[in-house]
């Protein structure tokens, strides 16, 4: 799995979509087996679709490419590592709402992110901490490992995700 790079701890939305272009150009899609039980089929590009995502109040555009079994028929998203499955809001945003508990915390967050609704920010929080109601085991599993990083208080960078977090987090975009 390839993780794309934030520059220098910044996060740039334009450089972050450059560099998963760039990759899903060059992705050898042929060369990955299906991951489904039963299944010796290979992957081919199938199609993108647009998805749109929210950082510092901007909405930025991302083209994602879709993948398909020449065997099984099953579908794939190859998302970006910034991107969660179902949310507009990057990861790096959804780490920072999830450490929020202190109104002085909250009031500091909405100051700085003030294009960021307070709606946005309980669904987030009230999302991850009902993953135990998630339809998938496996985005259960990320959310789990996730909440307990969180509040163990291990900081960590998108880059340098924990092995057993980053691994939740490759199944959960690959199943998806």
């Amino acid at each position: 799995m390839y993780m794309l790079p934030i520059i220098q701890g910044i996060f740039n939305p334009d450089v972050q979509i450059n560099h998963y272009n760039k990759y899903i150009e060059s992705l050898n899609v042929p060369s990955i087996s299906c991951r489904r039980e039963n299944c010796d089929g290979h992957y081919h590009r199938h199609g993108y679709y647009t998805r749109y995502f929210i950082f510092n109040g901007q909405k930025f555009k991302i083209r994602i490419l879709r993948i398909k079994c020449n065997k099984c028929n099953c579908t794939l998203s190859i998302l970006a590592l910034f991107l969660l499955p179902y949310f507009q809001v990057v990861l790096l945003d959804i780490i920072q709402i999830l450490k929020l508990t202190s109104k002085e915390q909250y009031t500091r967050f909405f100051e700085d992110h003030c294009t960021v609704e307070e709606s946005h920010v309980r669904f987030i929080k009230k999302r991850f901490h009902n993953f135990k109601h998630s339809l998938h085991a496996i985005t259960k599993e990320f959310y789990e490992k996730l909440v307990d990083y969180l509040e163990y208080k291990i900081h960590f960078s998108l880059t340098h995700l924990p092995t057993d977090l980053f691994s939740s987090y490759a199944k959960l975009c690959f199943i998806l």
